[in-house]
């Protein structure tokens, strides 16, 4: 951890464009206290510091870490569970379950042994800690804070198929597997049971936190139901066979929260098959992030080598029998009610801008990404008539147990490029604002990816304080109009390459706001966009007309 002032000194030089002059008065007053050597926080940072390099286990309460996830108490689906769409279709749902089945427990042993090769990123080998997280894990509902179960040796699967949960084994004692046919024909049986719709208590893993905690705990008070949900909380993963959906856009619908009976969202992975052999998955994000789990869909597209497949492996799957009280089949009820409103209420679209393909930008001499964020600036004063903060997660895995950084997009310089535009300066005028709000963009990235970021360092001591029975709203920083207007996601983004996938995303972080996952592809820009009360079709007008001028702006100069 860096000192608490430069910090300090960093987060007042970020707020600037958000704030107002009184706003950002009383900020400063605020961070002026925060500094202070005898007051509660200056101790409590020093506490960190020296807890720290003795207790690893600290590092879970940084912001976008394990223990930050954990203690939110909304709804896994839509509002916390990612989605990842397979850019791989196979003939039938039957034949991509079975690859998906082969290569997670391929993929899975190479975790176990040790043989997955080590991730880069520019050259850099990455932490691959989180890898160890992806199979046989599931998020436990708690009151005031959820957890996480391990399960330790698993070696079977659970399938949903229309609320019916099976419970199947898939590894035997020596580590063998079934062959990948024969699991082809286990699951097109699996589909051919055209049944009605079952009550399942995955519908309760839909609901609030602290809801399902309960209701958890009442289920397992009958032995069967106990031992069930045992099956389901320590299986490898989860796979959905599901009923037949048309278009892209139903099934990342589909995907990122579909019907809550034939889900189970605590779950690390859930795989999600349908008929027609289109896929993907929807994940649990607390112990694991994007671009881990993101690497299986790489590693799908390849052949299984079959090398631990064996013939004649007894393929027996168990359905497990729930017994639900009348309280508890109302309660589901409910909940699904719930979520069906909150699905029909989610606006979801994936949007391919051919204008502004990754090699169009870099001709024009600018990062990508630092041109995707600034237009994201100017659709936010289209939209809103005002700058607000954004959200980018940069990865920081090139540190021991690093996960993400919240970068925060608006810069002065970036600011100032959206008032020039505002004011319709031409292309020549506005073209080196663009490029010095680029060059500020990549150097906020720079810093954030060297551990000097604001967010990281700040929210860990807020998480700190509370981790240690503190009130942090009673540290006038951390209830100050800066450090809320800084928290805010009205536009929550981050970048996914497309390498074995079609489209990626996640919901929103405010109401009014968007969660925007994009794709930076050589031939075009292609945007999965979710918000519950924003205007897509508005954003995607914004984004057209803001992405043009700056690349004709940018077009009309040649400096770097």
């Amino acid at each position: 951890m860096e000192p608490l002032e430069e910090s300090v000194s960093r987060f007042m030089n970020w707020i600037e464009p958000l704030l107002d002059s009184r706003q950002y008065e009383v900020t400063a007053k605020s961070a002026e206290a925060l500094l202070d050597p005898s007051g509660k926080a200056r101790k409590l940072h020093e506490e960190l510091r020296r807890s720290l390099p003795e207790d690893s286990s600290l590092e879970i309460l940084r912001p976008f870490c394990e223990g930050w996830y954990l203690r939110h108490p909304t709804s896994l689906p839509i509002h916390l569970n990612p989605f990842y769409f397979f850019d791989l279709e196979l003939s039938s749902g039957a034949a991509l379950a079975a690859r998906i089945t082969s290569r997670a427990l391929e993929f899975y042993r190479c975790i176990r042994e040790g043989t997955l090769s080590r991730d880069e990123m520019r050259g850099n080998p990455q932490a691959m800690g989180q890898y160890s997280k992806i199979f046989g894990y599931t998020r436990l509902p708690g009151i005031g804070r959820d957890r996480t179960l391990a399960a330790s040796d698993p070696n079977h699967i659970v399938i949903m198929r229309r609320g019916k949960i099976y419970s199947l084994k898939v590894l035997d004692e020596k580590g063998r597997m079934p062959r990948t046919k024969d699991l082809e024909v286990l699951f097109g049986n699996l589909w051919k049971k055209d049944e009605p719709l079952s009550f399942s208590p995955g519908v309760f893993t839909a609901a609030d936190r602290p809801e399902w905690a309960a209701w958890r705990e009442k289920l397992r008070e009958h032995s069967g139901n106990r031992r069930n949900i045992d099956l389901v909380e320590s299986a490898l993963f989860v796979l959905v066979l599901e009923d037949s959906l048309e278009g892209e856009t139903a099934i990342c619908r589909n995907l990122i929260g579909g019907m809550p009976d034939n889900r189970w969202y605590d779950k690390s992975l859930q795989f999600i098959v349908y008929p027609e052999g289109a896929g993907g998955w929807n994940y649990e994000h607390s112990c694991r992030d994007g671009d881990v789990v993101r690497r299986f869909a790489t590693f799908l597209e390849e052949t299984s080598s079959e090398e631990r497949a064996v013939e004649n492996f007894p393929l027996l799957p168990e359905l497990l029998e729930f017994v639900f009280t009348p309280e508890a089949e109302e309660k589901a009820r409910e909940i699904r009610r719930n979520n069906a409103r909150l699905r029909q209420k989610l606006g979801l679209e994936i949007l391919s801008f051919s204008s502004f393909g990754s090699s169009v930008i870099k001709k024009a001499r600018m990062s990508p990404d630092a041109f995707v964020q600034i237009v994201l600036l100017g659709v936010q004063q289209k939209l809103w008539g005002v700058l607000r903060s954004g959200l980018e997660s940069v990865s920081l895995r090139h540190f021991q147990h690093g996960r993400t950084e919240g970068i925060r997009p608006l810069t002065m310089e970036g600011a100032a490029c959206i008032r020039a535009y505002e004011e319709g300066l031409s292309k020549e005028a506005l073209a080196p604002l663009l490029r010095r709000a680029g060059k500020a963009h990549r150097e906020r990235i720079r810093l954030c990816q060297q551990g000097k970021g604001v967010e990281g360092p700040l929210g860990f001591l807020e998480s700190f304080a509370l981790f240690r029975g503190e009130n942090p709203q009673e540290i006038p920083f951390f209830a100050s109009p800066g450090w809320k207007s800084f928290g805010e996601s009205w536009m929550s983004t981050s970048s996914t390459t497309n390498e074995g996938l079609r489209t990626a995303g996640y919901g929103p972080a405010l109401p009014e706001g968007f969660g925007v996952r994009y794709m930076k592809n050589p031939e075009a820009l292609e945007l999965s966009i979710t918000t519950f009360e924003g205007d897509v079709r508005a954003f995607e007008s914004a984004f057209n007309q803001v992405g043009d001028a700056f690349l004709r702006a940018l077009e009309s100069s040649g400096e770097e």
